[in-house]
């Protein structure tokens, strides 16, 4: 791939640190709030996690759910469904 980039692209992208990228969560969860509104919202109910508050997540006005509220929803979702699939295990 480096070989087919050179030239092509600036030579600073071949030394420069890795950024790495994000999906389009905030839109996944725009898209179909309902599902990770309830997957987010079971956290309270598994042991040890009682004292967390999902509520508040949603409590925040649309407007200011940024990448960083998509990002900890997100994981709290991701979290919830392995949960979910491994509690029994």
């Amino acid at each position: 791939m480096r070989t087919m980039a050179q030239g092509r692209v600036d030579p600073r992208t071949f030394t420069a640190p890795k950024q790495g990228f994000s999906g389009p969560v905030r839109g996944w969860i725009a898209d179909h709030e309902q599902i990770f509104r309830e997957r987010t919202m079971s956290i309270a109910e598994i042991e040890g996690l009682e004292n967390l508050r999902p509520e508040d997540w949603w409590r925040v006005p649309a407007a200011r759910r940024d990448a960083s509220w998509a990002h900890e929803v997100f994981l709290m979702y991701s979290f919830a469904t392995w949960h979910s699939a491994n509690a029994h295990v």
